[in-house]
């Protein structure tokens, strides 16, 4: 693998999916009864946020090991799309639950580094600076 092939916007995306997914381990909801994680406080949102999470990780892994991906949308579209509907998702619970842990907190910081990831990724590939080459110069003026 090579991690030059990374742009900083993958970095980033990777980054915040693997925290993402280590978040939904941690402690984000407080109640009488204990705590209860990220696993344990949903029955498909925590699938769903682990599902968007590594996908993060897998856009970083897959430009390490320089293989081409044929998806229908630009890689970092998709990335910043998942980013933003975990920061929706991890958003409403954080203002739905009574009493929060850090878990939740984590997540939410993680979905918006995400989102950021993949806009910066999107940013990066249109301008050259992901692939390694310079953008274009621009036009020469006109006499």
């Amino acid at each position: 693998m090579d991690t030059s092939r990374i742009s900083f916007g993958e970095m980033v995306a990777g980054i915040a999916g693997a925290i993402l997914f280590i978040s939904l381990f941690m402690n984000w909801v407080d109640s009488d009864f204990g705590s209860a994680s990220g696993w344990e406080s949903f029955d498909i949102i925590d699938i769903i946020l682990a599902a968007i999470a590594l996908s993060g990780v897998a856009l970083a892994l897959i430009r390490a090991s320089g293989t081409s991906l044929n998806l229908p949308a630009p890689p970092g579209l998709i990335i910043a799309v998942d980013g933003g509907i975990a920061t929706i998702v991890v958003l409403t619970v954080l203002l739905e639950a009574d009493d929060r842990g850090i878990g939740i907190f984590l997540a939410f910081l993680a979905s918006l580094a995400m989102a950021y990831g993949g806009y910066a990724s999107i940013r990066e590939r249109a301008s050259g600076v992901a692939t390694g080459t310079p953008p274009p110069p621009p036009p020469p003026p006109s006499a």
